[in-house]
């Protein structure tokens, strides 16, 4: 079966939560990339990256790109446990985005149906 992702938004007062949950492909570990299914438009204040069971690849890398193909991760999402969850806290001001719909690439798998998630939280305009 090939990879999927699934996606699930909630919306707290002004704050975006979008998670990926995300299952890579059965033959041979790789991800075709998904694209949220809501588009974002606010301040990414943190990601938060966790590894489910099977456990990805060590060292196994995420991208997040906006729009224009900007990782809003700025290459944060490089070298990630296996096990253990990773927050990446983009920059004090955050990384503004405006009606920009997210790609999340995952590379570096070769655990056949390794599962995860990445969760995304936004402060909206």
């Amino acid at each position: 079966m090939a990879s999927s992702s699934t996606q699930d938004n909630t919306r707290k007062g002004s704050v975006l939560k979008l998670e990926f949950n995300w299952v890579a492909d059965e033959s041979d570990g790789s991800f075709v990339a998904a694209v949220s299914n809501i588009a974002v438009n606010g301040i990414v204040q943190a990601i938060e990256i966790v590894p489910g069971t099977p456990s990805p690849t060590a060292s196994y890398a995420i991208t997040l790109s906006n729009d224009f193909g900007r990782d809003v991760l700025n290459g944060a999402g490089v070298d990630l446990s296996a096990t253990l969850a990773t927050a990446i806290l983009p920059n004090p001001e955050g990384i503004p985005l405006i009606d920009s719909f997210l790609t999340l690439a995952i590379t570096g798998n070769s655990v056949n149906s390794a599962q995860g998630k990445v969760i995304i939280y936004a402060l909206e305009f």
